[in-house]
């Protein structure tokens, strides 16, 4: 008993590895994907329009979990809460313990306290000089900034 198998040749089309192949398509067809390209683009833009302000900032606040009832009670027995905004403030030159950058970071915490929408600021300089408001090389300090509302309203 005699097994013949057939033997199909080689085609040069199918030889080549499949990204020249693609790379060669691309290049032949460059109108064409380019077209595609941007209508697609065009496309995405189209549906993408009106999903942003359906976007809520709530990141990952579960309703009722224990991160969610300690951000309720920080507001309703002390009136305060998570910082929203924090300015990182770098002395040009000596350290954030100078007379004159103490003085600058203390005026820039009053007048970004006194803005309409703030509800609170402090700094390395009004609370007390906390090493963890403050490099450890001396050259920057931090001013965080609470305003009150939830993340959509913060970002309003």
């Amino acid at each position: 008993m005699t097994v013949s198998a057939r033997l199909r040749p080689v085609h040069a089309a199918t030889a080549e590895p499949p990204l020249r192949r693609l790379g060669y398509f691309l290049v032949r067809r460059r109108r064409l994907v380019l077209t595609l390209a941007l209508l697609g683009l065009i496309a995405a833009g189209v549906l993408a329009a009106g999903a942003v302000p359906r976007l809520s900032l709530a990141r990952f606040e579960a309703p009722g979990s224990e991160s969610d009832r300690a951000q309720a009670e920080l507001v309703e027995r002390f009136d305060t809460g998570n910082p929203d905004m924090i300015f990182l403030v770098t002395a040009k030159s000596g350290t954030v313990d100078d007379p004159a950058v103490e003085a600058a970071g203390r005026e820039l915490t009053a007048r970004i306290g006194d803005e309409a929408d703030v509800a609170e600021a402090d700094s390395y300089w009004t609370r007390g000089r906390p090493a963890t408001m403050r490099s450890e090389d001396g050259r920057h300090a931090l001013i965080v900034v609470r305003i009150p509302g939830d993340a959509d309203h913060v970002r309003a």
